[in-house]
């Protein structure tokens, strides 16, 4: 071997003597696959990883005993491996040599070594002999005979076997041939469970989106409860804060009254005043008018008495003017007569003019006392009427205040009327607001009530459709109707004896329509003697007063065909497309027990009901697929 068994350096027999350098310090021998430390030294990976315990312990290296790290030392592999060695069996006569990388090559089983051991060929035969490469040619002749019995008794061997596996390969044939019925039959199964479950699948995306569409219903009620249970506390804050305004009106009601009451009173107080005032003014005013009149009187008196004294004064006056006019006519008269006459004479006159001046200044004075009286006695008069109308002013004013106080008195009672009229309009509309506000929380109450019915029934509904799924074969949008026993029931309608068949009764969905299907099997109306007839019936049901009428809903009659790539017979209706006066008679809310059927008179030719396997086991079966769009 190039390396011993603990997968150390290289033990070969090298031609020349192997250097120190390419010796691993740890295994003495040839470096395999040598590793470089930092100090210089190499050895073999695999006793590298030795030392370190598989990576566990730090490196050390054997020769300084140092801790290092190591790296692969590619040249000095390349000089070990390019190292001539003799061949493994140079004792033996292998006279090889070649470098240590071709060593393991040449002495392989397939290596051009002449002197390794080798199995002989026919060993699976029985021959256990070993040998050399180069002497197997010779054993191949030698030991001929006893190849020839050994392969014989092997031929004879495997003859055996051979036909036991032949045996064992009919009845594989065998069981083949059965497992293909099997699985024929298998497949046909399996088709028919494919075509189940894709209808079951089918049926269920129905009641999913018929328990959706209940959903969606559902969600719809409660968000319309909610905007009603909002709506009824947005009209229970509006009541209560209408309440409080018609509390604050009562309170601002009863303080005006109190208010208007107070006025009524001050006003009946100045009515008592003002009539008081009244009165006084009355009686001032008779007052007035007497000293008016009796001051008239003597004015008009004085008036005249003064008249009178200037009458006699101007009287007076003109005497004196004349006696003066006179006295100077004499004097003149006298000047003319000498100077001892006009001294006398001038005296005469001096004196005379003392005399009128002071006549004159008597008369003046009694004239002035006269006047001077009459005055005092006008200006007496004049203050006795100034007093009284300075009275009568102050009379009028306070009688004008009063009449303002009554006017402005007057207008508040009025304006006190007008608000208390207003109030009373106002309470009269609050009352009815109010009246209004009982009525609409009465209705809502009673929709409160209507609410609180219809999600009672819509939990009725939800447990309905919850029994629904949990007993979805009893109640689904599809029915399969097996009519067993065909070729009786088509000979009994040929015959006449029976020419209608009927299946029991099942509802759509819950809640849902009551219906059932109906066939004839010798035929119909113009599918007599050569078709089966099949028709859906609308029946009576408990829930017919909560349903949409007429009957809404598309719906498939199928005549399945029941084995493998069935190819079923389909037909389809939509109660849209029916004329209104059949649709009357076939979708309308039934009157009777059922309604008059609606389907086909040819739904099927009993010429296509004898091929492929529309009647397997003597059994037709008629599928109702009801279609919620």
């Amino acid at each position: 071997n190039m390396d011993d068994a603990n997968g150390q350096g290289f033990d070969a027999d090298f031609v020349e003597e192997l250097d120190k350098d390419m010796e691993c310090p740890v295994c003495m021998l040839a470096l395999k696959e040598p590793v470089l430390t930092r100090c210089g030294h190499s050895m073999c990976s695999s006793c590298c990883a030795r030392l370190t315990k598989g990576g566990q312990d730090p490196l050390r290296c054997p020769i300084d005993n140092t801790e290092t790290d190591v790296f692969p030392d590619q040249r000095m592999e390349r000089q070990v491996l390019g190292l001539k060695v003799k061949c493994q069996r140079f004792a033996q006569g292998c006279l090889w040599v070649g470098e240590l990388r071709h060593l393991e090559a040449h002495v392989s089983a397939n290596g051009d070594c002449d002197y390794i051991e080798v199995d002989c060929p026919l060993q699976d035969a029985g021959c256990d002999v070993k040998t050399q490469k180069r002497q197997l040619d010779q054993h191949m002749q030698d030991a001929l005979p006893n190849h020839v019995v050994l392969l014989t008794r092997a031929f004879s061997q495997q003859s055996a076997i051979i036909q036991q596996q032949k045996h064992q390969l009919d009845q594989l044939h065998q069981e083949t041939e059965q497992l293909k019925q099997t699985t024929t039959i298998q497949e046909v199964k399996l088709a028919e469970q494919e075509a189940q479950v894709r209808e079951q699948r089918e049926t269920a995306k129905m009641q999913d989106d018929r328990i959706a569409w209940l959903e969606a219903r559902m969600v719809e009620q409660e968000h319309r409860v909610k905007e009603s249970n909002e709506q009824s506390a947005r009209m229970g804050r509006k009541l209560h804060e209408e309440e409080g305004m018609v509390n604050k009106h009562e309170t601002w009601l009863t303080k005006h009254d109190g208010l208007l009451k107070a006025e009524t009173e001050r006003c009946v107080e100045c009515e008592g005043k003002l009539a008081e005032q009244s009165r006084k003014m009355a009686e001032y005013e008779a007052l007035v008018d007497m000293n008016a009149n009796r001051n008239a009187g003597r004015i008009e008196r004085v008036e005249e008495q003064l008249k009178a004294q200037g009458l006699q004064l101007d009287r007076q006056h003109r005497q004196l003017s004349e006696q003066v006019t006179v006295l100077e006519g004499w004097g003149k008269k006298k000047e003319g007569g000498g100077g001892v006459g006009a001294a006398a004479a001038e005296k005469k006159q001096d004196a005379k003019k003392g005399m009128k001046k002071q006549e004159k200044k008597s008369l003046d004075r009694e004239v002035k006392m006269f006047a001077v009286g009459g005055e005092a006695k006008v200006a007496l008069q004049d203050g006795e009427l100034l007093k009284q109308e300075v009275e009568l002013k102050k009379c009028v004013a306070s009688t004008d205040e009063l009449a303002g106080r009554i006017t402005e008195l007057s207008e508040k009672l009025g304006t006190c009327e007008k608000k208390l009229k207003d109030e009373g309009s106002r309470q009269t509309k609050q009352e009815a607001k109010i009246a209004k506000l009982d009525g609409v929380t009465a209705r809502q109450e009673t929709k409160l009530g209507d609410h609180d019915r219809i999600l009672a029934e819509h939990k009725q509904q939800t447990d309905r459709v919850a029994r629904m799924i949990h007993h979805c074969a009893a109640v689904t949008e599809r029915f399969d109707w097996k009519l067993t026993n065909w070729t009786d029931k088509l000979k009994d309608g040929k015959d006449g004896k029976v020419a209608e068949l009927f299946s029991k009764p099942f509802y759509t969905s819950r809640p849902g329509y009551r219906v059932c299907l109906s066939a004839c099997p010798n035929g119909n109306n113009e599918g007599t003697s050569t078709h089966m007839s099949a028709f859906l019936r609308v029946m009576k049901g408990e829930y017919d007063g909560i349903m949409k009428w007429p009957f809404p809903h598309r719906f498939t009659l199928t005549v399945l065909d029941q084995q493998a790539g069935a190819q079923n017979i389909s037909k389809t209706i939509s109660p849209r497309d029916v004329k209104k006066e059949n649709a009357d008679r076939w979708f309308q809310q039934p009157k009777m027990d059922m309604s008059v059927g609606c389907g086909y008179a040819k739904f099927v030719s009993h010429k296509d009901l004898g091929t492929r396997a529309y009647v397997k086991n003597n059994t037709v079966t008629i599928r109702l697929l009801v279609h919620w769009d």
